[in-house]
């Protein structure tokens, strides 16, 4: 009686020790095919296993969040004709557009405030001119002395409520006359700000003593209505070889949709619009 009872016991035990190896060699058997077939898709997969169908999904985080490379372009929408009127394109224009503003802009203070309360970049336009019959008041002579240059560069920067600072698209002659052109970088330097500094379809850079240079900036590209299109495709391209591409966008009201269905299209492939003060901090 006790030897069929050991007997039973040991039987039990080793049927409960095949049932546990073979459990165990099961969940191995599936464990192998399913790495093995992760590799080859990651979709639902169903798999007959011992006559049973065995389902499994493989995921990988790299499928659900594919890392896509930012791509930066800072975009300034020029104050061309003395007339823009911030609030009525902004909200139109991607979120990190900047603007450049006119000195001579009769909503001047008005757009400043906007821009301001808004947390929006802009600079401000500083006009060069060599020419004495059409300057206006606030414009930079390259006749002037450096006290004048002074004063109305300290006079525009009181317009901008301390803004990240200057820029300009270029006169060429102004840049030749040396007395002005270091009286300018000088006062600029000396307000903690930055020049922004470009002439038509070519990046040029300014140079002066060192220290006041790392403050200067260059632009990439001046766009116009007539080569809107081909100036942002250029922009792109200029995206993924540098670290950021700046265009000055001189344009009309006519254009501010064609820029909003061309971030549309590029915003998918990795371009972000970032502001010109993500270029440089104030004072750095």
């Amino acid at each position: 009686m006790k030897n069929r009872s050991a007997n039973m016991i040991r039987k039990k035990k080793l049927s409960l020790s095949i049932a546990i190896c073979s459990a165990i060699f099961c969940f191995l058997w599936i464990g192998i095919i399913i790495i093995g077939v992760s590799k080859e898709s990651d979709r639902m997969t169903v798999k007959e296993i011992s006559g049973q169908k065995v389902s499994y999904v493989v995921e990988t985080v790299q499928d659900q969040l594919p890392f896509v490379k930012k791509r930066h372009i800072c975009l300034i929408i020029d104050d061309n004709f003395g007339e823009l009127q911030v609030e009525k394109v902004m909200s139109l224009l991607p979120t990190g557009t900047s603007f450049g503003l006119s000195p001579y802009n009769k909503f001047i203070d008005k757009n400043v405030a906007f821009l301001s309360q808004n947390k929006r970049s802009f600079l401000i336009n500083i006009p060069f001119s060599t020419n004495k019959t059409t300057a206006k008041k606030l414009d930079l002579l390259s006749s002037l002395g450096e006290k004048e240059i002074t004063n109305r560069i300290q006079e525009i920067h009181n317009m901008t409520q301390g803004s990240l600072g200057f820029y300009n698209t270029g006169n060429e002659e102004f840049l030749k006359k040396e007395k002005a052109l270091e009286a300018t970088i000088k006062k600029i330097y000396d307000l903690n700000s930055v020049l922004f500094y470009g002439v038509k379809n070519k990046t040029s850079v300014l140079e002066s003593e060192e220290g006041a240079s790392i403050k200067l900036r260059a632009f990439d590209l001046e766009i116009n209505d007539s080569n809107l299109q081909q100036g942002l495709a250029y922009l792109e391209k200029l995206s993924s070889t540098q670290d950021q591409a700046i265009g000055v966008l001189r344009i009309s009201y006519n254009s501010i949709n064609a820029i909003k269905d061309w971030y549309n299209r590029v915003s998918g492939e990795g371009i972000e619009i970032v502001p010109i003060s993500s270029i440089f901090d104030k004072g750095n």
